[in-house]
């Protein structure tokens, strides 16, 4: 329960930086779509996954990565609209490629070749290797923000610090559930999410 709430306080914390353009009609160049985008597709597909396996114990799973999924959609919108022509053509790319087609991909293969527990082993696997994959790519596109801008405008403290928590609440859930499929893509989080901190002080104190 306690991971649920910080992966919903962790989907919030960008609420204050987009309020932030949508007040000021504009500032969205020291921002990255990327992390929303990637984001987006890692709720979608835990949905997914979480709604496959009946039990009561992927409930608070489900309905956090739900709520996750409404915020990035707030977010990825507000991007679209006050980006430059140019990124809004390299964002929607980026929607179209992950969060349509990869999805979609994914979603119609198991859902056609596969049935019941066969269904949940496969997408199990899928789930791994995609947010294994996704959350180290996620970060190092903020960290390499960070390096280009010499800013942290882009990455607040508060997101690493609760990506790094949740990361580890969800460690402990899945070892608890004994659900590899879960522990590996937070402890990949949890490691990123140390860097990240680490590369926040470092560019703060320059």
């Amino acid at each position: 329960m306690l991971g649920s709430l910080i992966s919903i306080a962790l989907y919030l914390t960008p609420l204050r930086t987009f309020y932030g353009v949508y007040k000021l009609k504009g500032g969205i160049e020291e921002l990255t779509p990327v992390p929303y985008i990637i984001s987006m597709f890692n709720c979608m597909l835990r949905i997914y996954y979480a709604s496959c396996i009946s039990t009561s114990g992927y409930l608070v799973f489900l309905i956090s990565n739900i709520f996750g999924c409404f915020f990035m959609i707030i977010y990825i919108t507000v991007y679209l609209i006050y980006s430059p022509k140019k990124v809004k053509m390299y964002t929607g790319i980026c929607i179209m490629i992950l969060d349509v087609g990869l999805f979609s991909l994914i979603l119609l293969l198991t859902l056609l070749l596969w049935r019941g527990e066969e269904r949940i082993h496969v997408l199990g696997w899928i789930y791994l290797i995609c947010l294994t994959i996704t959350s180290a790519v996620s970060p190092l596109s903020t960290i390499w923000q960070v390096i280009k801008t010499r800013s942290v405008t882009c990455m607040p403290f508060y997101d690493p610090l609760l990506t790094t928590v949740g990361a580890a609440l969800w460690l402990a859930y899945a070892i608890l559930m004994k659900n590899v499929k879960i522990a590996v893509p937070n402890a990949s989080s949890l490691i990123f999410g140390v860097i990240q901190m680490a590369i926040y002080v470092v560019y703060k104190l320059a």
